[in-house]
């Protein structure tokens, strides 16, 4: 099986398919790194670590449970996101 590792960009409008078959391939692979830059609550749901950023910088960083309790940019960025 191939590891994934390097840059997933989601843009406003991914295709379904192709999204689909990507988490597929890394919930069957958990050694893979991925890097994502994304608005949308299905990818942040995904991710074992977030940081989040801020006029570019660092703000914090953990678990989306963890951030959403005490990151206040995050539960803005969680409100805002898409689904």
């Amino acid at each position: 099986m191939a590891a994934y590792r390097g840059l997933l960009s989601t843009y406003p409008q991914p295709h379904a398919r192709t999204e689909t078959a990507l988490w597929a391939a890394l919930r069957a692979d958990r050694s893979a790194t991925i890097l994502a830059a994304s608005h949308r609550r299905a990818v942040l749901a995904q991710a074992d670590r977030i940081v989040v950023l801020e006029d570019g910088l660092m703000v914090d960083q953990g678990s989306l449970a963890e951030l959403l309790e005490r990151c206040a940019e995050m539960r803005r960025l969680w409100d805002n996101a898409s689904a």
